[in-house]
């Protein structure tokens, strides 16, 4: 079963997935700003890992991706959510949300 790719041009989509399938969703991201992604993941979705990717050279400043592997664990519907913040600050800071539907085959 091959890896399904999402990003933030997948957002307010339905995508079609099965069940033990690896998501790897990946999202623009500059810590440096104080802002960065927070997922939530619902029942039967499992993160495996979380890590930053400096886009080219990595230059203090720089922006890159957040990029994490998710997995698949049971069969019905499910929405991953994420939002673009500063944690501190609460939610009158967030600068973009992302929320994307799984149908998840068994």
């Amino acid at each position: 079963m091959q890896d399904l790719t999402l990003s933030e041009a997948d957002n307010g989509k339905e995508i079609e997935a099965a069940v033990g399938q690896q998501i790897v969703l990946a999202l623009p991201e500059n810590p440096s700003t104080g802002y960065t992604w927070s997922i939530e993941l619902p029942p039967g979705v499992e993160q495996q890992s979380s890590t930053f990717a400096p886009a080219g050279a990595a230059m203090a400043g720089s922006g890159g991706r957040r990029v994490w592997s998710i997995k698949l664990l049971r069969s019905g519907e499910a929405t991953l959510r994420a939002k673009l913040w500063r944690e501190w600050e609460g939610d009158g800071s967030v600068r973009r949300r992302l929320d994307i539907t799984l149908r998840v085959a068994g």
